[in-house]
């Protein structure tokens, strides 16, 4: 499965490569949310960082379930989120933005 983000449209999308089948679900912001950057944790789940609201919303999302499940806002915006990075041995996703920032996240 490929997954992606629709920056302009507010969407997070799925394509099966095998059949060319894609799938999508409004973000919670819908076209406001802005995405930019991704990253699964070891549950296979996807998070990424609304940007275009303010404050910013920290998401996950569950592929098992289809739906989101966290939505988070960062106390101090965030800017917009270019780069995610899951840490297995800490259970954590570190973000940066463009505004200089860096932030952590601890997940279950």
């Amino acid at each position: 499965m490929i997954w992606y983000g629709d920056y302009a449209r507010g969407y997070l999308g799925r394509l099966d490569p095998a059949g060319g089948t894609v799938t999508e679900w409004a973000m919670p912001s819908g076209e406001n949310a802005r995405p930019y950057a991704f990253a699964t944790d070891g549950q296979d789940r996807i998070w990424f960082v609304e940007t275009g609201v303010d404050p910013n919303y920290f998401v996950g999302f569950d592929p098992r379930t289809e739906e989101f499940f966290s939505i988070t806002g960062i106390p101090s915006g965030g800017g917009v989120v270019r780069h995610m990075q899951y840490l297995p041995e800490r259970e954590e996703i570190w973000f940066g933005s463009d505004m200089g920032t860096i932030g952590r996240a601890r997940i279950d």
